[in-house]
């Protein structure tokens, strides 16, 4: 163990809730900084990829990261999820943790080393199956790299520390952006993806060692191996479902119709998602360990559950509303008329995002009570839901189908998880969806007001008509909501109100109030 094994463990002490909550609302701004600044980088990255590779490449890439997934999803140990939630001092797991994460990545890379050459006769064009195979086994060395990270960073999670996590997420970013716009650029390679997911992997290994002086040791104690186990056999199990609901449709439309229908479905998804996708991070890395710190104080967790739902609401709905309303105008402007086939999926799965935000607090809530079991029943009631139907949707409507099923097979299960998550807060179901009510009026009126202007005003797409009709959506909607809390009980705006105040202090001079 490390000498400074002390020294971290006295920054796991309980803090009092006044304190819990500042360094909670702190930190969730700087995730959500880095979430921004994060999505603009793969936003922009994405959109030049799309601009300058083949279809067909652009599947490959989905192809090799599918198949990365799902070996990450069923092999994972959960060993980390289990140190945040563990109330106990978790020094002495940190080695075995670290030590088993190495083996398991090792282990991968070698299944997916033997498996390369199968993969790429799974609807592979013949004159890309040599690539296909290179492309897999060499974007699987990040099986092999991830692992060697310091683990100790898990105290930026464990410890609210998320400006901390933020740097070192950034930096990844940023050189993983450098690296795949250089090459794209200049050699309109498929390659530049791969080379630059592997410098910021790079890049976040090295960093990790700057930033914490923990140095973990190759060991394994297997006693606490199988302690951490008995909580991470939840988050595998959690994960491996979740990893079917999200990419067992990929699987199917890859064999069913193609590296190119592939690349159409994955595209429409990845931007019909990605107000989804950062909300979730956002709350799943900051909601996890800060519930898991009130696991035992119902009334104070089922008021920051709330909070959190309310604002995940008032952000998600005008998002998936914009994405509905502009996706063909974006892709006309943006990656290129070439993937105009990706729209309707990709309005359909907007849908999909917001039904994804609006649950993303409840698997934090069920992890942190210690009842993962809860997340893992309702996973496997809609992944039997996806196997059954898949087929005959994707084979009668094609990717526009598929989109439907996953739709309905998401919002199906939503009344049940928030019964589920009611009965845990032991409040009424009632509120849990009115903080819906607002946001969902005003993204219909947002929507309709865009509809009408662009009819009578902007017949004709281009960025000046764009970006003045987002600005305007932006603003109906901020209105709308504004009106109707206003004469509600107003609880938007003091939400949001009490967010800012803690925006505008420091964070240093809070924990100094609240201590004193």
């Amino acid at each position: 163990m490390s000498d400074d094994s002390g020294k971290i463990e006295q920054r796991g002490i309980e803090h009092s809730p006044g304190v819990l909550f500042a360094r909670t609302v702190a930190g969730g701004y700087w995730v959500i900084a880095g979430r921004i600044v994060t999505q603009i980088l793969v936003t922009i990255k994405l959109i030049i990829v799309l601009r300058l590779l083949a279809v067909d490449d652009v599947g490959l890439i989905g192809v090799a990261t599918l198949m990365m997934g799902t070996l990450t999803s069923f092999s994972e140990i959960g060993f980390h999820g289990a140190i945040v939630q563990k109330k106990t001092p978790v020094v002495p797991y940190l080695d075995t943790a670290w030590s088993m994460e190495i083996i398991r990545g090792m282990v991968l890379y070698a299944l997916l080393f033997a498996a390369a050459p199968f993969i790429a006769q799974m609807r592979v064009p013949p004159e890309k199956v040599e690539l296909t195979i290179a492309l897999v086994r060499t974007i699987g060395l990040l099986f092999m790299l991830g692992p060697l990270a310091n683990v100790a960073t898990i105290y930026f999670l464990k410890e609210l520390e998320f400006g901390k996590a933020f740097v070192l997420q950034s930096a990844s970013e940023v050189v993983d952006f450098g690296i795949t716009i250089t090459i794209a650029v200049v050699y309109r390679s498929i390659w530049a993806v791969v080379a630059g997911k592997i410098a910021g992997c790079l890049v976040w290994t090295v960093l990790s060692y700057c930033m914490h002086s923990y140095r973990p040791r190759f060991t394994i104690d297997r006693s606490k191996a199988r302690e951490l186990w008995r909580f991470g056999k939840w988050v595998l199990g959690i994960n491996v479902c979740g990893f079917l609901l999200t990419e067992g449709d990929d699987y199917f439309v890859w064999g069913y119709a193609g590296v190119a229908a592939l690349a159409y479905y994955q595209t429409a998804y990845r931007f019909a998602n990605t107000p989804a996708t950062q909300i979730t991070a956002v709350i799943s890395q900051v909601a996890f360990p800060a519930y898991s710190k009130l696991q035992h104080d119902i009334p104070r967790l089922r008021s920051a559950y709330l909070k959190t739902f309310a604002l995940t609401a008032f952000l998600a709905f005008p998002c998936s509303g914009l994405i509905i309303v502009f996706a063909r105008d974006f892709v006309v402007l943006f990656p290129g008329e070439r993937w105009l086939p990706a729209v309707p999926a990709m309005q359909i799965l907007a849908l999909k995002g917001l039904e994804r935000a609006l649950g993303a607090s409840r698997g934090p809530l069920f992890m942190a009570v210690g009842k993962p079991g809860v997340a893992t029943g309702l996973q496997i009631v809609k992944l039997t839901a996806l196997v059954a139907l898949i087929y005959p949707f994707t084979r009668l409507w094609g990717i526009v189908g598929t989109s439907w099923l996953i739709v309905l097979i998401g919002w199906g299960a939503q009344p049940f998880g928030s019964h589920l998550a009611a009965r845990v807060l032991q409040c009424r179901l009632t509120e849990l969806f009115r903080p819906c009510v607002l946001p969902l009026l005003g993204t219909l009126v947002m929507a309709g007001a865009v509809t009408l202007v662009r009819a009578a005003a902007f017949p004709h797409t281009n960025l000046f008509s764009f970006a003045v009709l987002a600005v305007m959506a932006g603003l109906v909607y901020l209105i709308m909501v504004y009106v109707g809390d206003h004469f509600g009980k107003g609880e938007i705006r003091a939400i949001i109100v009490e967010q800012m105040m803690f925006l505008r202090k420091r964070q240093g001079s809070l924990y100094r109030d609240e201590c004193s």
